[in-house]
């Protein structure tokens, strides 16, 4: 078996059908993610910052680049999405991006 079938085979195992169930098991790998990302372009973001857009929508005591937040935020909000398509058992296909620009 490949990493990657058993990748597959442990997330199966979770049997997760709703959309919180998911955000449960991801738990906090999403902020982590984020953070990461963001750190690549941004040596001034802070784990903390990060996770303070995922939890209050903003954050405190911050001198960095701004464009590094909205794009943390713009990870927040593609999260929020993807989790609320699973939730509703909806495809991740391009259909559901173009139109989530809309809602």
């Amino acid at each position: 078996m490949t990493k990657y079938e058993k990748a597959i085979a442990l997330w199966q195992r979770k049997q997760i059908t709703t959309d919180a169930e998911l955000a449960e098991a991801l738990n906090g790998h999403s902020i982590a993610y984020a953070y990461h990302s963001g750190k690549l372009e941004n040596a001034n973001i802070t784990y903390h910052d990060t996770r303070e857009i995922f939890e209050h929508d903003g954050v405190t005591s911050y001198t960095g680049d701004l464009r590094t937040l909205f794009e943390i935020r713009n990870a927040r909000d593609a999260n929020e999405l993807w989790l609320t398509a699973f939730g509703e058992k909806r495809a991740l296909d391009e259909d559901l991006i173009k139109n989530s620009r809309n809602a």
